[in-house]
């Protein structure tokens, strides 16, 4: 699936990589509270199983263009493994590997950048500039549990001499800016984009769950930090909330596009859910 909305003169794409799975919240969160749970299923019933204890995940990567430029954010998992859907989505904008100008790196984990290069290490993307917060480069160096995904994703972009390092605050293009949104790993980062009077912004697994827009304080048994995972999604949730934004989530359900709107004095995940 393709679901697409629109930020000023860009048009921002989310691309579904898995299909939709269910996990049980107790393999997922930090914190299962099954009142809140069953609380949240009424109102949202689409992003729960057939229980308040089973949550619903896919991963979607995302594309910004406009202004003639395309960037891909993320690259989902290797070719290798997951098949080509990332081409296969590309294709479906009518684009080919060789149009995306940027791709952006939001963090280290193998679903965010195993596809980075094909299986002889060469780089999918022969046009891009291939960048990634210059903090979570070197955490990911030093990454025991990802050594593997970063010789095979990483390591080759430095060969070929197409990785940039870049800051937070540093922007890639007229209106896309890097945002460091520390917490699930140390140095990942999202992109800003602001345009036309809008914002939006492209979260590194900043949230993984609907459920968390209304809780922000329960992290997701994969974040690295939950204490600092569950700051920097209170903030951006507060941020997103006063000023409008459209925040784009890579697991939440129905493309990952969507606004936090108040309901019953709540924070509750508003799906834009357009698919193309």
């Amino acid at each position: 699936m393709i679901y697409h909305t629109r930020i000023g003169q860009f048009d921002l794409v989310s691309i579904q990589i898995w299909p939709m799975q269910q996990l049980p919240a107790p393999e997922v969160l930090t914190v299962v509270d099954l009142p809140n749970l069953e609380e949240a299923r009424a109102l949202q019933p689409n992003f729960f199983g057939n229980d308040a204890f089973m949550l619903e995940l896919s991963l979607h990567v995302f594309v910004l263009r406009g202004r003639g430029q395309t960037v891909l954010i993320d690259t989902g998992q290797p070719v290798q493994r997951g098949g080509a859907v990332v081409q296969w989505g590309l294709g479906a904008l009518n684009l080919q590997p060789t149009d995306v100008d940027v791709v952006f790196l939001t963090h280290r984990d193998e679903d965010h950048v195993g596809g980075t290069v094909d299986a002889d290490g060469v780089p999918l993307y022969p046009h891009a500039r291939y960048l990634m917060a210059q903090d979570e480069h070197h955490a990911a160096q030093t990454d025991v549990e990802r050594a593997t995904t970063f010789q095979s994703s990483l390591a080759p972009l430095e060969a070929h001499g197409v990785l940039e390092l870049v800051q937070a605050g540093t922007e890639l293009l007229p209106g896309i800016t890097v945002m460091a949104t520390p917490g699930h790993r140390s140095g990942a980062s999202s992109l800003r984009l602001d345009d036309g009077g809008q914002t939006a912004v492209v979260l590194g697994d900043t949230l993984h769950l609907p459920i968390q827009v209304t809780y922000p304080e329960w992290s997701s048994l994969w974040d690295s930090d939950p204490g600092q995972a569950a700051q920097t999604r209170q903030q951006v949730l507060e941020q997103a909330e006063q000023e409008g934004w459209v925040l784009a989530v890579p697991h939440t359900p129905f493309g990952g596009l969507g606004r936090v709107q108040r309901a019953q004095k709540q924070r509750l995940w508003k799906s834009l859910s357009e698919a193309l």
